[in-house]
């Protein structure tokens, strides 16, 4: 793995378990959005080895009595309208969105950007 690659890999680690660590104290649904499904394919992938053998979906993570989603920006939101969750953002360079995420915004209950 090239330096560039692993330091990518190791910020995605440290981020989601930030967000794990959130939901332990906090409880709800948190949705870590990403800015395409290349990234959070990655998360996916890393989420599933931190979750070890709870519920996992390839998505959603059922932890404890709380929910940790990894979704890509372009991605229609399938939470159901009428279920809270919160948003963090995982992979972005410099939280650039350029409106990609407008939708999820709106329908989050609370953004948090810093763990």
């Amino acid at each position: 793995m090239a330096k560039a690659d692993e330091a990518h890999h190791m910020s995605l680690l440290s981020d989601l378990t930030r967000a794990l660590s959130y939901l332990q104290m906090y409880g709800g649904w948190m949705v870590v959005l990403c800015p395409d499904s290349g990234v959070a394919g990655e998360a996916s992938g890393i989420l599933a080895a931190l979750v070890g053998d709870v519920p996992f979906s390839g998505r959603t993570a059922l932890v404890h009595d709380s929910k940790l989603s990894i979704a890509s920006a372009p991605e229609r939101i399938f939470i159901p309208a009428d279920e809270p969750f919160y948003l963090t953002y995982l992979g972005w360079d410099g939280r650039e969105t350029h409106g990609k995420t407008d939708e999820w915004e709106r329908r989050a209950t609370m953004t948090v950007l810093e763990f």
